[in-house]
């Protein structure tokens, strides 16, 4: 792992980064010593580089969208296959009627609503209703894919969530410090599981990852924190509406996103596996 305080004496922190990907071309008379001043061979080369950089990247979000729209089929297969078909209203008064909860005109009534009366009701020759027309009792359907995924993710879920702390630290070394700073970290990342709720979140990473073969859970920043204004009363026997504002931090840590496979665009010539490999060829990583 990279030394940040290291990376910060060559200069590779966010302020550079950001001056990087904001550099424009510069204009050779906004400098003194015009195309020989450090400054603009500087900036010039920080042009240069951000327009490969920005090509580099419009390249892969182009080839992504392209992907999108060529394999979406298949994605929206597997959602659809996933939801379960939603059970007709018009089988709500048959069932309560076929059950003995719903008297004759009752039923008729909630079908006449429903505008599915003429599909049920019967009627004589003088247009008198005589009964309800069930074909069935009710009907069952049985969603496959949702079962089979709910069952594997139950039981990978049920596997991790009930793991207090979350995450739990082991420390490499025997010493007394080693393991308190291990016992520390793991119940600061607790805190930040409840806070973030990693548990809920992580089972929605495991059932992409079983629905579609892959599944990718991106950083949404380097780092979160929020704060909120809590009253706090100026003395604990003062019963005035006089109060002063305290700063309170509830939650901070980092938070995660786990996008829908259409719209996750990486390097198609690299395996996606390679995203959080150390290893990977930067030629082509994502």
């Amino acid at each position: 792992m990279p030394s940040l305080r290291v990376l910060k004496k060559a200069g590779t922190t966010n302020e550079r980064l950001r001056e990087f990907f904001s550099a424009d071309c510069p204009k050779v008379e906004d400098y003194e010593e015009g195309a020989d001043s450090g400054k603009y061979k500087q900036r010039k080369k920080d042009y240069d580089n951000r327009i490969k950089f920005q090509d580099r990247i419009n390249s892969r979000l182009i080839e992504g969208i392209t992907f999108g729209l060529k394999n979406y089929q298949f994605y929206s297969a597997v959602d659809l296959a996933w939801e379960p078909p939603p059970l007709a209203k018009g089988l709500f008064p048959l069932i309560l009627y076929a059950q003995g909860k719903l008297d004759l005109g009752a039923c008729v009534n909630q079908l006449t609503e429903l505008k599915c009366a003429d599909q049920f009701v019967v009627k004589d020759d003088k247009g008198k209703i005589t009964g309800i027309d069930l074909p069935k009792f009710f009907e069952v359907s049985v969603n496959l894919v949702r079962s089979m995924i709910t069952r594997r993710l139950a039981a990978q879920s049920n596997k991790y969530n009930n793991l207090f702390p979350y995450y739990k630290y082991e420390s490499r070394s025997t010493s007394q410090v080693g393991k308190l700073r291990a016992d520390i970290i793991s119940q600061r990342m607790d805190i930040a599981a409840d806070q973030f709720d990693y548990r809920h979140h992580d089972t929605q990473v495991y059932r992409d990852g079983l629905m579609y073969g892959t599944s990718v859970d991106f950083i949404r920043a380097s780092w979160e924190k929020d704060i909120q204004w809590e009253a706090v009363a100026k003395a604990p026997e003062d019963k005035s509406t006089d109060f002063t504002v305290k700063d309170v931090c509830t939650l901070e840590g980092l938070g995660w996103m786990n996008p829908h496979p259409t719209r996750t665009y990486y390097d198609n010539a690299s395996p996606i596996s390679s995203i959080a490999s150390e290893t990977s060829d930067m030629s082509t990583a994502p």
